[in-house]
C-alpha cells in the first residue's frame, strides 16, 4: 500500500509508504499550510506539501506569511470578527475587513511563497503513490476535520483584545 491514513496518539496523519522511507503529515499541518496559502481544497495543500523540499532555512517563505495573515486577523480582531470567520473574510475581495491594503500584501506574500515551494527540488515520491486517490480520501472522509483544525489554527493565529468598560458604562 502506497498511503494510509491513521490516528496515532490522538494526530491523525497521512502516511505515505516508500520502502523503508515513511513520510507522515499531520491532518493539522495540511490544514496551517492550506490557511497560511489561501487554499480551500485540502488536495491543494497536500500538493504543495508533497512537492516542497525546504532548504536549510525556510524562513523566507514562512515568515512573511503568518505576518501578513496576522496582520489582517489583527485588524479583524480589533473590529470583533470571530475566528471561525475570519479565514473567509481574508479570501473575500469584496469584505470590508480587513483592508484592501492587507489583502493585497497576503495575496503577493502568498504568491511569492507558492512561487519559492514550486522552485524548491520536489520529494522523491513513490511511483505507486495515487496522489488523486489520496486527495479525494482526504476530502471525503477527513474533510471537516481538516477544517475544524483551520478554524483552529486561525484561532490560535488571531488576537484577542478584551474590551474593558469605562467607568459609569455597563456593571
Amino acid at each position: 500500500m502506497s498511503h494510509t491514513i491513521e490516528t496515532l496518539a490522538g494526530v491523525t496523519y497521512v502516511i505515505i509508504h516508500d520502502g523503508n522511507n515513511v513520510m507522515q503529515i499531520p491532518l493539522e499541518a495540511i490544514s496551517s499550510w492550506g490557511a497560511l496559502l489561501g487554499h480551500t481544497d485540502p488536495g491543494d495543500s497536500l500538493d504543495a506539501i508533497l512537492s516542497y523540499n525546504p532548504p536549510v532555512s525556510a524562513s523566507d517563505i514562512w515568515g512573511g506569511l503568518y505576518e501578513a495573515v496576522t496582520e489582517g486577523l489583527d485588524e479583524m480582531s480589533q473590529s470583533g470578527v470571530p475566528p471561525e470567520f475570519a479565514e473567509e473574510l481574508l479570501q473575500d475581495d469584496t469584505a470590508p475587513l480587513p483592508t484592501q491594503e492587507a489583502r493585497d500584501k497576503l495575496k503577493k506574500v502568498r504568491g511569492k511563497s507558492e512561487e519559492a515551494i514550486q522552485n524548491t527540488p520536489s520529494h522523491q515520491l513513490p511511483a505507486s503513490l495515487d496522489v488523486d486517490a489520496l486527495k479525494a480520501d482526504l476530502v471525503e472522509n477527513y474533510g471537516q476535520q481538516i477544517q475544524e483544525a483551520r478554524v483552529s489554527f486561525i484561532d490560535n493565529l488571531q488576537p484577542v483584545y478584551n474590551v474593558i468598560p469605562q467607568a459609569g458604562e455597563g456593571t
